[in-house]
């Protein structure tokens, strides 16, 4: 996937959650822009039958004209990418399977607002479904300015309520990283993986300094079972994968 690509990614990653839409407040004119611009509506009704999708919808300020970016397929090394205007005429396109990117300036002249639909892939066998995953602390721009974001221990916590669970990642890392995180469920066990997918080397991704991010991985459980999970951290400055922390959850 090409740098553009990924960084459009990163802020979620979701697995597990059907046809799951959030709405937003007034944007492009409208108060809910699934259910009152048709052309959107449609694009998401063409995923309605497709189990595998990874559909991903936000709401984007391109050139101080509003708009949505369509990611096809959200951290898919082929997805497309597309930037529509609120009349739904293709203004931007991104590639990950053959490179394109016709708004090459898109990432410094636009302005992201919020994400109005995620659908994502169900893990059908599975007694535990993963949700979202919050991302909090130095992930958000205005905590770069905030010091009680930056001097923190790293942390993992696990809380349980009810049928929510909710598996707490707080890191100490380089300023301005763009981070992707994932969530894998096989059988009895859980893989998490945050990823910096800076691409384009430390001067042109990073800042001076040391801030902490935080990734609340939200899960809902339907059974009684023991996981085991195991938390990775992608760094590309280093080789491999460091293992954050390991361990167990038992949600009987």
């Amino acid at each position: 996937m090409k740098p553009i690509l990924i960084l459009l990614a990163v802020v979620l990653t979701l697995q597990g959650c059907n046809k799951d839409i959030i709405r937003a407040k007034s944007f492009c004119n409208v108060t809910n822009p699934i259910q009152d611009l048709p052309w959107l509506k449609t694009i998401i009704d063409a995923q309605a039958n497709n189990k595998y999708s990874k559909m991903t919808i936000y709401e984007y300020e391109y050139q101080q004209e509003e708009g949505f970016l369509v990611d096809s397929c959200l951290n898919c090394p082929d997805s497309v990418a597309i930037f529509y205007n609120c009349s739904g005429e293709k203004i931007c396109e991104f590639s990950g399977k053959n490179g394109s990117n016709t708004c090459p300036d898109f990432l410094t002249n636009s302005i992201k607002k919020e994400i109005v639909f995620q659908d994502t892939i169900v893990e059908t066998t599975s007694k535990l479904s993963f949700i979202k995953t919050e991302l909090g602390g130095c992930n958000k721009s205005a905590s770069l300015q905030n010091k009680s974001a930056v001097i923190k221990n790293d942390t993992v916590g696990i809380s349980i309520e009810n049928d929510s669970i909710s598996v707490f990642v707080g890191l100490n890392y380089i300023c301005c990283a763009p981070f992707a995180t994932d969530c894998e469920i096989k059988n009895d066990s859980i893989f998490l993986t945050i990823k910096d997918i800076c691409s384009w080397g430390i001067t042109s991704c990073y800042c001076r300094c040391d801030c902490y991010y935080t990734f609340d991985f939200k899960f809902v459980k339907s059974g009684n079972s023991i996981y085991n999970y195991q938390i990775l951290l992608f760094d590309p400055r280093k080789s491999g994968s460091k293992l954050i922390k390991e361990g167990a959850i038992n949600l009987k």
